[in-house]
């Protein structure tokens, strides 16, 4: 008798957890006793535990039929019983997608107050496309798994050379701050210092070499337009020349590092078949044409985090906050009657 894969509460009470088959079914000697189906771990009818949904009559090779396709999937198809032709996929061989893993977004945890407890602020979730793993074609879950590779080395490479950079970057020495951090405000000079950077001789190698990874990372992206496209080829044509690239900034490469990010995020939650796949909002630069906005989802957190992380709100002065004239008036700020928004700056109007 096969019986699913689950934890199974024993005959004495104890607890038997899932055995992790192949399959997803686990073979045991099967009784039909007054009237009902009963499997025993040990072979003794004393030891008998009664058959839970879904249990199949037979042996594994007599019952179930097994193959791997060339991505590794393991897919199994029922030969006997009711649910004779059914396939499914049990598993991908040496291999596990789960959420999770290096480079992770992780959602804001908030307590009943609102408040922000852990995670970043500015991670939301998007619901997976409907799309199961199991309906996906081998060329398309190799290039998910080959987007995962790429991705993860490229966003390693980048925390391995980033703080070799030193103060130029300041606080921005990982892919997470980047992303996280009000950037231009954070390090003024952290692109100019990059690119600095790559210019001597110690750095162009080690430049060089992070240019080719990210262009591997982000070459299978369908999130660029073509002169995005095209920074991307240089990267890979003419690593040392990016760097160089007046078209290149540090806007770009932070949006760079975000789509990096939601895309492995993506293709890790497309493997998993996770309901819910975390991804990384856009943050505004916090100039005048660019503000914070207090009211979207985050973006004040991540100002306050910034502040934090850089040394303090001495960092973030100029920084520009833009109020909806409600949200103004809430908070004791004088704006005019019909007046729809008020930008405040950070070391002027408003502090930390």
């Amino acid at each position: 008798m096969l019986i699913p894969d689950v934890a199974v509460t024993n005959a004495d009470g104890s607890v038997t957890p899932a055995r992790g088959s192949e399959t997803g079914y686990n073979q045991f000697a099967g009784f039909y006793l007054n009237g009902e189906y009963w499997y025993s771990p040990t072979g003794e009818k004393a030891d008998a535990i009664k058959a839970p949904p879904g249990f199949i009559r037979g042996t594994t090779n007599s019952a179930l039929e097994l193959n791997t396709d060339s991505v590794g999937r393991v897919f199994v198809t029922i030969k006997t019983g009711p649910r004779a032709g059914e396939t499914y996929l049990s598993k991908v061989a040496g291999t596990t997608f789960e959420g999770g893993g290096a480079f992770s977004l992780e959602a804001p945890v908030r307590d009943d107050s609102g408040a922000l407890v852990s995670g970043n602020p500015m991670v939301y979730t998007v619901e997976n496309p409907g799309i199961s793993m199991a309906q996906l074609s081998p060329k398309d879950v190799s290039i998910q798994q080959r987007k995962i590779i790429n991705m993860t080395s490229a966003l390693s490479e980048g925390n391995e050379v980033l703080p070799i950079i030193g103060d130029a970057i300041g606080p921005l020495n990982t892919v997470k701050s980047w992303t996280s951090n009000i950037v231009g405000a954070v390090a003024p000079d952290s692109w100019a210092g990059m690119v600095e950077f790559a210019k001597a001789p110690r750095g162009r190698q080690r430049m060089n070499l992070f240019a080719r990874k990210l262009s591997q990372g982000l070459a299978l992206s369908e999130r660029y337009a073509v002169a995005e496209q095209n920074l991307i080829r240089q990267m890979a044509d003419d690593p040392e020349g990016f760097w160089k690239n007046p078209n290149m900034s540090e806007v770009k490469f932070t949006e760079m590092m975000r789509t990096l990010q939601n895309e492995l995020s993506f293709s890790r939650g497309i493997l998993a078949d996770s309901a819910n796949i975390p991804q990384i909002r856009t943050l505004p630069t916090g100039t005048a044409n660019d503000p914070i906005m207090f009211s979207a989802p985050g973006q004040f957190e991540a100002l306050a985090i910034s502040a934090a992380n850089a040394g303090g709100s001495e960092k973030l002065k100029g920084t520009y906050i833009r109020m909806s004239g409600d949200e103004a008036r809430a908070r004791g700020i004088s704006v005019g009657a019909n007046q729809p928004y008020i930008d405040l700056q950070v070391g002027v109007d408003i502090n930390f």
